[in-house]
C-alpha cells in the first residue's frame, strides 16, 4: 500500500490584488445603497449573469441592465445592504467572495422587508480592473440567521 500526494498549485496572490478585489466588492455593495448605478455598471460585466432567489438576471447587454436597474430603483424608496461576514479569495486572476448579509428594502407604498442573503460571487481581473461575471444569492432561513 502506498499514498499518493497531491498539491494544488496556483499563481500566487498578490496583496494588492486582494486588497483591490475587497475594495471593489465593497464599493458595489455600497453602490445599491447609494443607487450609484454608474458604479453598478462600471463593475459588472455586460457578459456576466447571476441568480438570487428574488432578483434572477440572465444574461443581457449593458442597456438592458441599465433599464433593469433603473427600474427597480424607481419602485425603490429604500435599499439598504449591510454586510456581515464576507470572506475574500484571489486565485490567478479570479477572485472569490462569499458571504452574508442583510438587506432591507421598502417598496413605494409597501412595508419595510428585511431578508438575511448569504451569497458568492466570481470576479475577473481584465485591464488592471476587477470585473463581477457571476453571483448567486439565497436567503437564509430564519432559523440560521447570523
Amino acid at each position: 500500500m502506498f499514498l499518493v500526494g497531491f498539491t494544488l498549485l496556483s499563481q500566487p496572490v498578490i496583496a494588492d490584488d486582494l486588497d483591490d478585489l475587497k475594495a471593489t466588492n465593497e464599493r458595489y455593495m455600497n453602490a445599491w445603497n447609494t443607487r450609484d448605478l454608474d458604479t453598478l455598471l462600471e463593475i459588472e460585466d455586460a457578459s456576466g449573469f447571476g441568480h438570487s432567489s428574488a432578483f434572477p438576471r440572465p444574461l443581457m447587454d449593458k442597456e438592458q441592465l441599465r433599464k433593469l436597474y433603473t427600474w427597480y430603483f424607481e419602485t425603490m424608496d429604500l435599499i439598504l445592504i449591510r454586510i456581515y461576514k464576507d470572506e475574500h479569495r484571489v486565485i490567478g486572476n479570479t477572485g472569490l467572495v462569499w458571504g452574508h448579509y442583510s438587506q432591507a428594502t421598502k417598496q413605494k407604498n409597501g412595508p419595510v422587508r428585511t431578508v438575511y442573503v448569504r451569497h458568492a460571487s466570481t470576479y475577473v481581473k481584465s485591464e488592471g480592473k476587477w470585473k463581477l461575471v457571476l453571483y448567486h444569492r439565497s436567503l437564509i432561513p430564519s432559523e440560521e440567521i447570523p
